[in-house]
């Protein structure tokens, strides 16, 4: 058995991912992904909603991909790689669960953020990955919605 094998139960035989629409060619799948997420941030902004913990972005990627995947805002329980990164181990989720609470509720508090706040907030829910897919497209809603 692969230690990779939960991740590659998420595909279909080509490596297109499993997905609510049946959808199997990849390229359509891509399209119909980007599009969707689209329709569904524009709703997200208008909404105003504050970021106040790492719940609010399951939320998001519930909403961004709740409509294509099934494992939409769903933690991921195993490992994941892209190339030759391991992301971080999902054992040690709730942990950085509680690192990313503070640096939100600190955040929330001042009147600016500066770079550095972004970018340690950002390569922090980076390298969690939580979700199996839309990771790169749920995170920056944190910061839209943390700078306005």
């Amino acid at each position: 058995m692969s230690y990779y094998k939960t991740f590659d139960d998420t595909l279909l035989p080509n490596e297109t991912l499993k997905n609510k629409l049946n959808i199997t060619d990849e390229k359509i799948l891509t399209i119909k992904k980007y599009t969707t997420a689209a329709l569904h941030e524009v709703e997200f902004l208008k909404s105003k909603k504050k970021i106040i913990s790492i719940n609010d972005l399951y939320k998001i990627n519930e909403i961004l991909f709740g409509t294509l995947y099934s494992w939409a805002s769903k933690k991921r329980t195993y490992p994941l790689r892209e190339g030759d990164h391991d992301f971080m181990d999902f054992r040690s989720f709730g942990q950085a669960e509680i690192y990313i609470n503070k640096l939100l509720e600190s955040d929330n508090k001042k009147d600016e953020l500066s770079n550095l706040d972004y970018a340690k907030l950002l390569d922090f829910i980076n390298d969690m990955h939580p979700f199996r897919e839309g990771n790169g497209c749920s995170t920056p809603y944190i910061f839209a919605v943390l700078s306005s």
